[in-house]
């Protein structure tokens, strides 16, 4: 073969070569659409292998998790885990560093225990549950203390049904949208937080409104409060109390510190007598604590602490009616 031969044959296979990188290029860049047909790759099967996390150690058969850097690691009260699948193998890596062994897990569904101090019921299938240790799961995250372990699947007597294909870590939505009813208590729950979002239309609250003529002084329920507005006639002065602290976090699903409410209560005592609100066991109130007649205040509660419950209710002010 002459040299222009040889030349000319290198020229055609170069350019063929540079024809099949513009059309895989195209099929691989992502910023591109498909125009046609591709091979996707597939993992057939649902069982991974993972680096286990320093100093753990994790028992075949264990719920696995997944802590912050990625590593696996028992199930175990915290927030910063998620659920990953079932060990499948027992790994010992109490003087390993990160990653220094790895760990067989499966996803798919399997039973695990239903922790008794906080258990799941036949109403709570399709909800997601959360991690109590490497062999129990637990309805709520108890106040953002417990980590994700997966969806449940089915509930009977030995224990909780648990999908891990579903699992999903609490998720933020960070400058989204929400118009007229795309965001409803169903979707925003415990999993869920909403920061710098800009909101398009109205948004609703379901207040509940609770009337009390009781001719003495009285205790408020934690309902009555969190419901909104309390209609308060007294028939003469009153010196009303708050509910304890421990019932206002207990009324409210997964409290943590920093979660809030407002509330109003009106005086509509005929007779120009007044309500003084006095604090329950675990409250402390700041700001001006009585309502005359025709006039309504308006306060604030906020859960500081959820282990040892307290909670401060602020006086925002009244309006005259």
């Amino acid at each position: 073969m002459t040299r222009n031969g040889f030349a000319s044959i290198m020229s055609i296979v170069f350019m063929a070569l540079i024809a099949l990188a513009l059309v895989f290029g195209s099929v691989l860049d992502a910023t591109a659409a498909l125009t046609a047909g591709r091979t996707t790759s597939a993992r057939i099967g649902a069982q991974v292998s993972m680096g286990v996390a320093a100093g753990k150690k994790i028992y075949s058969g264990a719920l696995v998790a997944r802590d912050s850097g990625g590593y696996a690691t028992p199930g175990a009260v915290s927030s910063t885990i998620i659920g990953i699948g079932r060990a499948e193998e027992t790994v010992d890596n109490t003087a390993g560093d990160n990653g220094t062994l790895t760990i067989r897990v499966s996803k798919g569904t399997f039973q695990y225990g239903n922790y008794s101090g906080d258990p799941i019921t036949i109403a709570d299938i399709g909800y997601i549950c959360y991690i109590y240790d490497d062999y129990r799961v637990a309805k709520t995250s108890n106040g953002g203390t417990r980590g994700v372990a997966g969806r449940i699947f089915d509930v009977d007597s030995s224990g909780v049904w648990v999908q891990f294909d579903f699992a999903a870590a609490p998720s933020t939505i960070t400058s989204a949208e929400i118009s007229n009813g795309a965001i409803v208590d169903a979707d925003v729950n415990d999993n869920a937080s909403i920061a710098g979002t800009k909101i398009l239309g109205p948004v609703y609250r379901v207040m509940t409104v609770t009337t009390d003529s009781t001719t003495d002084n009285v205790t408020y329920s934690a309902a009555s409060l969190i419901g909104g507005l309390v209609l308060r006639n007294g028939n003469d002065n009153r010196t009303d109390t708050t509910p304890a602290a421990s019932a206002i976090v207990s009324a409210i699903t997964n409290a943590k510190a920093g979660t809030s409410f407002e509330f109003e209560i009106r005086n509509t005592d005929p007779a120009a007598n007044t309500i003084t609100l006095a604090a329950g066991s675990g409250v402390t109130l700041s700001g001006t604590m009585t309502i005359a007649q025709n006039y309504t205040r308006r306060f604030v509660a906020v859960i500081t602490n959820v282990g040892t419950p307290a909670v401060t209710i602020y006086s925002l002010g009244t309006v005259v009616h």
